[in-house]
């Protein structure tokens, strides 16, 4: 393991709220993913007020197509807990778009610039995955310092 990937590593696997785990869950067993990020404003302070920002990674091609044109695929959830709804935007994306849009692979700049500012890997279904989300967060940093 390289010491850039020891460093993301670290970052990815700090701590995150009950809350936010709980989330994290509901959001992956909503919209089949295998992996989450949390990110976004409320990322520091953990503020349940405002507007989570979470990233679902999918494990599996693409769902039709166009996707490595009109990514990610954005929506709103509203989530009950603990007696109060919490609000959460969410992009859903393929892990291999996303992979390839952190290596800087086509002209957008969202995924690298957005993931080469620590985030958190909240859930992640395997080992693998979690390596390659990893690796693609260290891409980011590696494209955004090219």
């Amino acid at each position: 393991m390289t010491p850039l990937a020891m460093l993301a590593g670290s970052e990815l696997h700090k701590p995150v709220s009950r809350d936010v785990t709980e989330i994290a869950g509901h959001l992956a067993e909503a919209l089949g993913g295998d992996a989450v990020l949390f990110y976004g404003s409320a990322f520091r302070s953990a503020d349940l007020d405002g507007v989570l920002d979470f990233y679902v990674l999918q494990d599996r091609a693409a769902r039709g197509r166009g996707e490595d044109i009109f990514w990610p695929r954005v929506s709103y959830h509203e989530i009950s807990l603990a007696g109060r709804i919490v609000r959460a935007k969410v992009a859903t994306m393929s892990l291999a778009t996303f992979e390839r849009a952190a290596r800087g692979g086509g002209i957008d700049t969202t995924i690298w610039t957005r993931f080469s500012q620590p985030p958190r890997l909240v859930l992640s279904r395997s080992p693998v995955m979690t390596e390659r989300v990893v690796e693609a967060v260290c891409d980011s940093i590696r494209t955004a310092t090219r």
